[in-house]
Parts: C-alpha cells; sequence; structure tokens
C-alpha cells in the first residue's frame, strides 16, 4: 500500500475533473515528490493534492498545465478527454 498520493485535478464552474496521479512506498518519496512540485503564485483551474494512504487530503496546490503534463508524461488535452469520459460515466451511473 502507498503512503501517500498526489492527485491532480481540473477545477471548472461546476465541475471537479480529475487528471490523474501517482501514489509513493515511503513518505520520503512522498515527500520529496510534493516539495519539488512547483506551485504557481496564481490561483488557477488546475491543482494538485496531496493524500495520505487513506486517501485523507492533507494540502493543495495550485499547478500549471506543464506541470501536469511533466508529471504524468500525457498532454493536458488527453487528461481532459479521459477526466471528462470517467466524470459521463460516473454520472450515469447516478442517476
Amino acid at each position: 500500500m502507498a503512503k501517500g498520493y498526489i492527485v491532480f485535478r481540473h477545477l471548472d464552474d461546476n465541475e471537479i475533473i480529475d487528471l490523474g496521479g501517482a501514489g509513493w512506498n515511503t513518505q520520503e518519496e512522498v515527500n520529496a515528490q510534493w516539495e519539488s512540485l512547483p506551485e504557481t503564485e496564481e490561483v488557477g483551474k488546475y491543482v494538485a493534492d496531496l493524500h495520505d494512504h487513506e486517501m485523507a487530503l492533507i494540502s493543495t496546490k495550485s499547478v500549471t498545465e506543464s506541470a501536469i503534463e511533466d508529471r504524468l508524461k500525457t498532454p493536458i488535452g488527453e487528461l481532459m478527454q479521459a477526466g471528462l469520459q470517467k466524470l459521463k460515466e460516473e454520472q450515469s451511473h447516478v442517476c
């Protein structure tokens, strides 16, 4: 089980779109990854959420598109498309 996770999200006026994330097996790795993630001074529509091993939210940073692309090794457009598809599937199961 991972000791912690970083999850990237796009914040829209009406929705929160999960873009992906990763987990690490030691607290040292989690801390190093979180500390090395650049935070933007501008409050934007992209955030990184730090979670503990139980997925409880610990901290949030505003990040840039390029920071997300660098970490997840995927263009933001593809991440958005996959996140929107997943969101639509989840919403169709609620109704």
